[in-house]
């Protein structure tokens, strides 16, 4: 019945869910519910790749009272209530302003039940207080730590080390209402004036591949004859130049006539390695004549700002979705409240690509099309693409049959067990 009632959720009408989805959704002619764990769905037609019709998150049927009439909207309490439930292997217990979530293990999980009955999740902005408490056995699991903690750990005995990769990318964000990073040409020389290389290998000890669009090594879409533009601070230069903007006084900054190249640039305040990509990025800038100030903002204050698109350029991260495609972030018509068209960028090239793929009927034409997004991105310029860095996962010795699924890290976590003998050990 959950099936049944998410597909129904996005054919409403009102419905805002992701234009994509709803497309698929609507080769859906009927779902039949056969039992709690049987459902037969019928499409309108064949399709060369049923799976990828059926690829959208599943949602909970005793949400309907929070739903409303309108279907699934991005900004509905269902989305944010951590009380909303599902019928996953944990269930939400209790929580605190700024504490903990309290979780339990689901006794009416349809699947293997979970051997670990409670688990409680914390928030902890603060790469050296994770390791200090995994160190002294405070926790037992951290999702990530940066690659300069890796070697201690490793040395300590006492943990596993597990990589995994990240399926997610870094950006700087150039706001396309800015009418001086409206201009290609700035964006370029932006991207030709960082240098990914050192930051790679000065923040991530060069665990990760550099970027030359939104598409991962491991997508389909991804454009093996697109080439990450190089570092090459003097080509920045003369294409600044040519743009006519030029070192006119001693604050180093170039200017064309009133127009300088000063720019804010807007992190989360509460990742250390973003930090250090922001100050190096900063560095590189001042040596091509363009101004940058690094400004902190909490975690949910910098999403309500790329939302509404107050800010020069932003450093943020991109996860990769399986029910989404990734190129939406620049399409045009995901400007706006809700949408996830941060940089507010504009191209008809990029929008008539986003529609053919939207109208594609086969696997082999989705992956063409998108062979031709990538191109276009990468020419466009629309963010600076870093790169997807591989994690790694640090938790102790007496936690056992860890499996990790990078889409969803936690797929596995029911086969997880908590070693008795080896946690009491000192």
């Amino acid at each position: 019945s959950d099936v049944e009632f998410t597909i129904n959720l996005i054919k409403n009408p009102a419905s805002n869910a992701n234009r994509f989805i709803k497309k698929n959704v609507s080769l859906i002619e009927s779902v039949n519910v056969i039992d709690p764990l049987h459902v037969v769905i019928t499409l309108t037609r064949p399709v060369d790749d049923p799976a990828f019709i059926l690829g959208f998150p599943i949602l909970p049927k005793h949400m309907q009272n929070k739903m409303g009439s309108n279907g699934i909207q991005r900004n509905s309490p269902y989305s944010v209530d951590p009380a909303g439930g599902g019928s996953g292997k944990y269930m939400f217990r209790s929580a605190m302003f700024s504490g903990p979530i309290n979780l339990t293990r689901n006794a009416d999980y349809y699947g293997n039940k979970a051997y670990i009955e409670r688990i409680k999740v914390g928030i902890q902005p603060l790469y050296d207080q994770i390791a200090n408490n995994l160190l002294f056995e405070g926790i037992h699991f951290a999702i990530e730590l940066p690659p300069r903690y890796l070697d201690f750990f490793t040395a300590a005995g006492k943990h596993y080390l597990r990589d995994y990769n990240s399926l997610a990318f870094q950006y700087i964000g150039h706001n396309y209402d800015n009418p001086i990073l409206k201009n290609k040409d700035i964006r370029k020389a932006i991207t030709l004036g960082t240098d990914r290389v050192n930051m790679l290998k000065m923040v991530y000890l060069n665990r990760g591949v550099i970027l030359s669009g939104p598409y991962a090594p491991s997508d389909p879409g991804f454009n093996v004859n697109v080439q990450p533009i190089g570092y090459d601070p003097n080509a920045a230069v003369k294409l600044l130049e040519s743009c006519g903007y030029k070192l006119i006084d001693n604050d180093g900054i170039r200017h064309n006539g009133k127009d300088r190249l000063s720019f804010n640039l807007r992190v989360i305040a509460d990742k250390e390695t973003t930090n250090e990509v922001a100050i190096l990025f900063q560095g590189n800038m001042k040596a091509i004549g363009i101004d940058i100030r690094i400004e902190h903002y909490p975690r949910q204050r910098w999403q309500e700002i790329a939302q509404a698109g107050d800010f020069d350029m932003i450093l943020g991260e991109k996860e990769y979705n399986a029910f989404a495609e990734i190129a939406t972030i620049f399409d045009s018509n995901e400007i706006g409240p809700n949408g996830i068209n941060y940089s507010r960028f504009r191209s008809s090239t990029i929008d008539s690509l986003l529609t053919d793929l939207f109208n594609a009927t086969t696997a082999e034409g989705r992956k063409l099309i998108k062979w031709n997004l990538h191109e276009a991105i990468n020419e466009e310029q629309p963010y600076t693409f870093l790169w997807s860095v591989n994690k790694t996962a640090v938790f102790r010795n007496c936690v056992r049959r860890v499996r990790i699924q990078p889409f969803e890290f936690f797929t596995y976590i029911n086969e997880w067990w908590i070693d008795q003998d080896m946690e009491n050990q000192k």
